[in-house]
């Protein structure tokens, strides 16, 4: 009976490969890749002459039913992009069709942007919630993020380039221009960019503005007012946001994430403005 090694690989360096991740890819009956071609310049590097074989979100059901069929023949890794397998990245459905099958499934930790971008950000936080790229939907995405910041716990979360602007403006209003947040471009890399700012200040950056490819942001813990605004300021926000084109109840939920007030103190509001 096969086992499937969920492999991490190199997010930009090609040296941070370990050497049980190389004797794992060397020894595999069979070589799963998100990307072949890139995977192929892994494995080239490391002097392995194993063909990978084309595996990825979009791949049809009975891609991955195959993939797990494999198992039965002997040893299958799994290897994406570049990081950990499963975490923001494909790999998740075969680990599901091992188990079901009754296949060990084993894991050859790595490099893995989340945990590399935590270690240069210098939070001391016992914990953080990792969002990985955020839904395109904005009711779905500021749903998941308001549900995030009542954690009070930092976060990360990745970003396309085309994207991050939308995103760090959608986060400045939610926990204020003042929050602190690290951006990560090209970690591991000859490039490589580690930045400590705010969210007010972020989108000046060269790297924001006209860096290219994805970027990791790790976001400071949430920080409670001191008190909340007055009511009259309140009902101006909550106008504003209106005026952008929110409904009440989309522009409520948001004024409550951002000043971490309870949604019926903000709910309130609304129903007296249509009173008024």
């Amino acid at each position: 009976m096969g086992t499937l090694f969920v492999v991490a690989t190199p997010i930009g360096n090609l040296e941070d490969i370990s050497p049980r991740s190389q004797a794992v890819l060397e020894s595999a009956a069979v070589i799963y890749a998100e990307d072949t071609r890139r995977t192929r310049k892994l494995l080239t590097h490391l002097g392995i002459r194993n063909r990978p074989l084309s595996l990825h979100g979009d791949s049809a059901d009975s891609a991955w039913r195959d993939a797990a069929a494999a198992l039965t023949d002997g040893d299958v890794a799994y290897v994406t992009d570049g990081g950990t397998p499963a975490v923001a990245d494909p790999g998740a459905r075969l680990v599901r069709l091992a188990h079901e099958r009754g296949h060990p499934v084993r894991t050859v930790p790595g490099p893995s942007a989340v945990t590399a971008a935590l270690a240069v950000a210098g939070l001391e936080s016992g914990g953080h919630v990792f969002l990985g790229f955020l839904p395109p939907r904005r009711s779905r995405r500021m749903q998941l993020l308001e549900s995030a910041i009542a954690t009070n716990l930092p976060m990360v979360v990745f970003a396309g380039p085309h994207d991050l602007s939308e995103l760090l403006a959608e986060l400045a209003d939610l926990l204020g221009p003042q929050a602190g947040v690290v951006v990560c471009h090209e970690l591991t890399k000859l490039h490589e960019s580690v930045v400590r700012t705010t969210l007010g200040q972020a989108p000046g950056l060269d790297v924001v503005s006209q860096g290219r490819g994805e970027k990791t942001l790790v976001l400071d813990p949430p920080q409670k007012p001191a008190a909340p605004p007055p009511e009259s300021q309140l009902r101006l926000e909550l106008a504003q946001l209106q005026d952008s084109g929110l409904s009440p109840s989309r522009a409520a939920r948001e004024l409550a994430a951002r000043h971490r007030l309870p949604k019926d103190v903000i709910y309130r509001l609304v129903v007296d403005s249509d009173r008024n």
